[in-house]
């Protein structure tokens, strides 16, 4: 990618508190939506995909507050406030455990209005835009200075 990017990604896992992510880019060029997900192996690595979909809507700056929300999500594991179990007979169905007391059932072909109320979501959506207030910011200081 980018230095932006990349300067992105270690300012966000320096407020996540974690490691600098690995990030694997997926392009499906056509598709009308983009998206980026997280998964937590058992070993607490916090892999990231960055689906690009369509290269009008994926701007650097939307690719990096997309960055943004799933290191947000990577802080939720690493601090065990978020788990997530597949059901090992249904790969379209799972449950999770949102601070160690909340379990939510979660199918793949749920209304998109569920997935943006489930806690997690909201508070990822909520701190990411902070997160990347503070990184726009860091980012016009490093480049005044130069």
């Amino acid at each position: 990618m980018s230095a932006k990017f990349d300067q992105a990604n270690k300012f966000f896992a320096h407020l996540s508190g974690g490691p600098v992510l690995h990030i694997k880019f997926e392009f499906n060029i056509g598709m009308l939506l983009s998206g980026i997900m997280a998964c937590l192996d058992q070993k607490k690595n916090v892999p990231i995909e960055i689906r690009i979909f369509n290269s009008i809507d994926d701007s650097e700056d939307r690719i990096i507050s997309n960055l943004a929300h799933e290191y947000v999500h990577a802080k939720q594991f690493w601090e065990g406030r978020l788990k997530i179990e597949e059901d090992p007979e249904d790969k379209n169905h799972a449950f999770s455990l949102w601070n160690k007391k909340e379990i939510i059932e979660m199918h793949k072909s749920r209304p998109h209005e569920e997935y943006l109320n489930w806690p997690w979501e909201v508070e990822a959506r909520q701190l990411s835009r902070e997160w990347v207030i503070q990184f726009n910011r860091f980012w016009r200081e490093l480049n005044c200075s130069k």
